[in-house]
């Protein structure tokens, strides 16, 4: 069986949602479809110290906000909420947020301090916009 966000390989018990678990069975690297796979974590080698593993488990993404970053990574450059919508009409199949989730992802993650206001613009219809981009 393959997973139906990526197509890598999965095993049987892992077929419940008929997506993997998040991980390249063949190489055991992070799959390329893990970020829509709901809340994901970050993680820590079992080499690390105890604290870099408390702080893993204390970073929480959910999909939506996995979304809206993949969204800003692609683009590559600071953007209106406007222009994060368009990018997401463009790929359905991938980005499963309305304008209002974009909005309200994007907000969440600019309090968690991934997501920073690059300045301002003007949208299609002539009003001010703010302009947003990855954290560095």
């Amino acid at each position: 069986m393959t997973c139906t966000g990526c197509g890598h390989p999965i095993s049987a018990h892992q077929t419940l949602s008929g997506e993997c678990s998040g991980y390249s069975m063949a190489v055991g690297a992070p799959c390329s479809c893990q970020m829509f796979h709901g809340e994901q974590s970050a993680h820590a080698r079992r080499t690390d110290p105890v604290t870099s593993h408390e702080a893993a488990r204390s970073v929480k993404v959910t999909k939506g906000q996995q979304q809206v970053l993949l969204l800003l990574q692609r683009i590559g450059r600071a953007v209106t909420h406007e222009d994060l919508v368009s990018a997401a009409a463009a790929h359905p199949e991938v980005i499963t947020l309305t304008p209002s989730g974009i909005r309200t992802r994007c907000h969440e993650l600019a309090v968690a301090g991934k997501v920073v206001q690059d300045g301002e613009t003007r949208t299609r219809s002539g009003r001010r916009a703010l302009l947003w981009r990855l954290a560095d």
